[in-house]
């Protein structure tokens, strides 16, 4: 007896003391059959013996396939190829049950193995499936389903975020360790402000000190066209608004995003992950290195990108 035979025998055992729900068979199931009988310890169903068997019905599947000549090499290969459905134990002979597709269609049919012998016990089924039950439009309708809920969840996510302020800025530049910085000019001009506030009031302070009451009337009205002019003078001089400058540490470690979410908290882009996609179209993101990149408040995209290309600051 051969090596197969002994190891059908021990098989055979087992399912003779087990019963039909063997976990042997049931491992088995959706495996191709060749794959499936291998395992269970059968010899091989030779193309030789599969024509053999497969003489009495032959008939049935010409006027199945309406042909004059089957390719039963063809079909052997598809058989052999095709997916177990079920295996079941009977009196000391394994049943395969296999289907296969062979010329658009499938077949279905019952193999019988009982000591080393292969024998067809019957053809049951030829038939074609429906497009819509086929395995490859419920692949896609999978897929397209995957896409949808992604593309929900990711929608949903966007929308629940809160919107950037200054008190955000702030609380995410102190959680991350980063320090706005003010614009130096809007500072310089701030203090210029302030400084001519005590002048004007120490002007008024002296003409109001006069000794007569027509002097004093007189230095009033002095005083109050001098403050008018004063005011006038400062408004008509005063610098326009200085953008205000931000300076962003790319330490190592982070990733380009960091800097993405760095300018549109500063609203200096619309969105982090769509410019993240223009650093990667440009090349730009290859040559970011660790230091300190400077922006303002009045750069355009265009400003962005030329800085982010220069060398940083250290």
């Amino acid at each position: 007896m051969s090596v197969n035979s002994n190891k059908t025998s021990n098989v055979t055992s087992k399912l003779t003391a087990h019963g039909t729900m063997h976990p042997i068979l049931n491992s088995v199931v959706h495996h191709s059959f060749r794959s499936a009988s291998k395992d269970v310890g059968c010899c091989e169903f030779a193309e030789q013996d599969f024509i053999r068997a497969l003489e009495s019905h032959i008939p049935t599947l010409k006027d199945a396939f309406r042909v004059q000549e089957l390719d039963l090499h063809r079909l052997w290969t598809s058989m052999m190829a095709g997916e177990v459905i079920a295996v079941e134990f009977e009196a000391g002979t394994l049943l395969f049950h296999v289907q296969g597709r062979v010329l658009g269609s499938y077949v279905d049919m019952r193999f019988a193995y009982r000591t080393d012998v292969w024998t067809i016990r019957a053809v049951t089924s030829v038939h074609t499936r429906p497009f819509w039950r086929s395995r490859l439009l419920i692949t896609a309708a999978a897929s397209v389903a995957g896409m949808l809920l992604t593309g929900l969840v990711g929608y949903s996510v966007a929308v629940q975020r809160s919107p950037v302020s200054r008190q955000t800025v702030e609380s995410w530049a102190s959680l991350h360790g980063y320090t706005l910085v003010q614009s130096r000019v809007a500072a310089v001009a701030a203090s210029g402000i302030h400084s001519q506030v005590p002048a004007d009031s120490t002007a008024n302070s002296a003409n109001t000190d006069t000794p007569t009451g027509k002097s004093s009337a007189h230095g009033t009205a002095k005083t109050a066209s001098h403050t008018v002019q004063s005011h006038t003078t400062l408004g008509t001089k005063k610098p326009p608004a200085a953008p205000q400058i931000f300076q962003f540490d790319f330490t190592s470690g982070m990733t380009v995003h960091n800097i993405s979410v760095f300018l549109q908290q500063h609203h200096l882009v619309n969105n982090a992950y769509d410019f993240d996609q223009v650093l990667a179209k440009t090349g730009i993101q290859k040559h970011i290195w660790p230091g300190t990149y400077t922006f303002n408040s009045k750069m355009n995209a265009s400003q962005i990108l030329q800085e982010l290309q220069s060398t940083p600051k250290s």
